[in-house]
């Protein structure tokens, strides 16, 4: 799921955002909804 705030954390070229929904539990099991986004760095070979 890609939105405006998939912007904030591209930061140049050679970065991408990729930014998704998913549902965590924390160690009690209780089931969290999160919104996930997070800058990687693009690979030049391959």
């Amino acid at each position: 799921l890609y939105t405006q705030q998939s912007l904030r954390c591209r930061s140049g070229p050679t970065m991408l955002c990729d930014c998704h929904t998913a549902t965590t539990r924390d160690r009690w099991g209780t089931a969290r909804h999160e919104y996930g986004c997070w800058a990687w760095r693009e690979r030049m070979n391959g």
